[in-house]
């Protein structure tokens, strides 16, 4: 009597559920649709932080990929916006105040183009002195503020230029002098006010500004000065040489012992400058330079072949209080080319643990001449004294990585390389799903431990969140990424990139069988069909997936394809495992419906069957739109 009452309950119970889920029946999304359009708009670019953000018709988790200028970032789609901050400033070498095309590209899309302005903080390099005294007589020989204007075209800025005059510079009791109308000043004025003797002991400070042509620019603009000390001729007692990118410049002293705090540079028009040279630098071969008569002799790209590698020093005569002085001549000075711009950069990530690789450097050198090279002219060695001391190239955060450049033809230099660092990530530290799934509600999943520095994304990772504490709903054959955090801020001293997130296939022994109250009825309310789709060369596999088991259930399974008979089409078969097996070859071009119908039994005795569920589900194939 009992068995008879727990059939009969069973029957009314399949027949309900069986009508519910006839009208439940969820239709998947093709994963493979055919080829449109990635639209994009709304695209905004910050040239100061390297972010792009736009709106973009990709699914979420869909990977993009964005190319400017030759190089290429990535990022998911995620509630139909794409976010990216990039780790190398691809813009960094090309001239702000114009606008770059983007081709934004993602698989089975069709490609999309739009443009973004490009307007950066001015970058420039001030190639004379930031503080130069000149001798009354000197003023002749004077050398205006000169500077490169680094990542803008002249025509998309503008300059301003204005001067301030003091008395005492540096001291307690400086003054500005204000009685000098220096408002319509212009270099030359300068020049003029530095000459005369009356302005003895004063200082000039030449401002000057660079500031963008766009709304906003002032908030881009690079601003300096020069400062200028007025004294009287002084006798010169030394002379000493500089390389002042690429021009050589005279110094001259008034102390045997050269010094900063007497330093005579440019000691009045009674001082004669002959500059020499020689092959070897021995006394005996010096020669004059013709028309090198100046304080400064500069190497052009008409004379460098005939210079590079020569030794040269200078020959002063002063003509003191009525009186020539015996010549003077400085040191012997070997002249090679010098760096005045190095973009260098890193090209890729570096892992942590990972050791930085010089031949990853990759950028373009530009000597005092406007000459480019690039990174395959010189040879790059890391700074041994820094990995001594401290195993300074393991990568352990992101950081500047120091180099040495070196070229037979160039003064070595050093150069500073920001690499980011991205967190390492191993199939070892993986996570691993629960099999004692005895006590877990049914369709649910946990992890066996939880690692704070992880997080994980179950939406093809659109987005990440906490691995966590308890358990969370998934079916047998879905994918859990994983992937270590991000510390820190992007392009930043100490910040560590995410890693590459891994996967974690959901298996059968990983999802909970247990329901509340352990009754039959939760067991049937959490029963759902999903079919996943596999690829093997021109096989196509679909795998029925059920969130509920029952090794007593008996299963009849019916497959359409566009509403025929599956297995009346020429190439699909049927598994030992139920699933459906496709070869794609014997198909045309085209867009099929795949329906799947299971009908659930629970066998009785004498033969009899009970109906427990019939369950439903309908997928799009694409077959051969490659």
């Amino acid at each position: 009597m009992k068995k008879t009452i727990f059939y009969a309950f069973i029957l009314l119970l399949s027949l309900v559920f069986s009508a519910c889920s006839d009208f439940s029946a969820e239709v998947k999304e093709s994963e493979a649709q055919l080829k449109r359009v990635l639209n994009v708009s709304n695209v905004t670019f910050d040239s100061t932080t390297y972010k792009f953000n736009s709106d973009i018709t990709a699914p979420d988790g869909k990977l993009v990929t964005l190319t400017v200028n030759g190089v290429s970032c990535q990022g998911f789609a995620c509630n139909q916006k794409i976010s990216l901050t990039l780790d190398t400033p691809f813009l960094k070498n090309l001239k702000g105040g114009k606008e770059y095309e983007i081709y934004f590209s993602a698989e089975d899309y069709i490609g999309t183009k739009t443009s973004v302005s490009y307007w950066p903080k001015v970058s420039y390099k001030l190639l004379s002195l930031d503080e130069i005294t000149i001798y009354n007589g000197g003023a002749k020989d004077f050398v205006e503020p000169d500077f490169i204007l680094q990542n803008y075209d002249e025509s998309q800025v503008t300059y301003k230029t204005w001067f301030k005059l003091y008395k005492n510079y540096g001291m307690d009791n400086q003054t500005e002098i204000e009685d000098v109308d220096v408002s319509n000043w212009k270099i030359s004025d300068l020049k003029n006010y530095l000459a005369d003797l009356e302005n003895d002991g004063n200082s000039v400070e030449v401002h000057f500004s660079v500031t963008p042509d766009c709304e906003g620019g002032e908030n881009l603009a690079a601003k300096g000065f020069v400062l200028y000390h007025c004294k009287k001729d002084v006798l010169v007692k030394s002379v000493g040489v500089s390389n002042s990118n690429g021009k050589l410049v005279a110094h001259l002293y008034a102390d045997e012992e050269v010094s900063d705090e007497s330093e005579a540079e440019t000691a009045g028009g009674i001082v004669a400058f002959q500059w020499q040279c020689s092959n070897d630098g021995k006394e005996e071969n010096f020669r004059d330079v013709p028309g090198a008569v100046g304080k400064l002799f500069s190497v052009t790209r008409e004379n460098v072949s005939e210079y590079l590698g020569k030794t040269f020093r200078v020959k002063i005569t002063q003509t003191f209080e009525g009186a020539e002085q015996a010549s003077i001549y400085s040191a012997t000075y070997p002249f090679y080319h010098t760096i005045v711009n190095s973009e260098l950069y890193y090209d890729g990530l570096l892992l942590t643990g990972e050791t930085f690789d010089v031949s990853k450097v990759k950028g373009v050198i530009t000597d005092e001449l406007g000459q480019t090279y690039t990174e395959k002219d010189f040879t790059l060695q890391t700074i041994s004294e820094l990995d001594e001391t401290e195993n300074y190239y393991l990568g352990t955060v992101s950081k500047n990585f120091y180099l040495q450049c070196m070229n037979n033809d160039f003064y070595d230099f050093s150069q500073s390389v920001f690499v980011t660092v991205r967190n390492s990530f191993t199939e070892e530290e993986l996570p691993l799903l629960s099999t004692d799934t005895a006590s877990m509600e049914a369709g649910n999943v946990k992890f066996t431990e939880i690692n704070k520095d992880l997080e994980y994304s179950v939406d093809g990772r659109g987005t990440y969140t906490e691995i966590p504490e308890g358990e969370f709903e998934a079916s047998s054959g879905d994918i859990i990424y994983i992937r270590k955090k991000a510390y820190g801020i992007p392009n930043a001293d100490g910040y560590i990139k995410e890693s590459e997130a891994l996967p974690v296939t959901v298996k059968d022994e990983n999802i909970g069988k247990s329901t509340s109250g352990g009754s039959i009825i939760n067991n049937l309310e959490t029963l759902k069909l999903t079919l996943k789709k596999s690829t093997d060369g021109n096989l196509i596999v679909i795998k029925p997936v059920y969130t509920y088991t029952d090794d007593e259930w008996e299963y009849e399974y019916t497959w359409l394809i566009d509403g025929v008979d599956a297995l009346t089409y020429t190439g699909v078969s049927k598994n030992e495992n139920n699933e459906l097996v496709i070869d794609s070859s014997e198909f045309s071009a085209e867009t099929y419906q795949l329906f799947c119908l299971v009908k659930i039994y629970l066998p009785l005795d004498d033969d009899l069957k009970l109906p427990v569920a019939n369950l439903s589900q309908q997928i799009s194939l694409v077959m051969n739109m490659n």
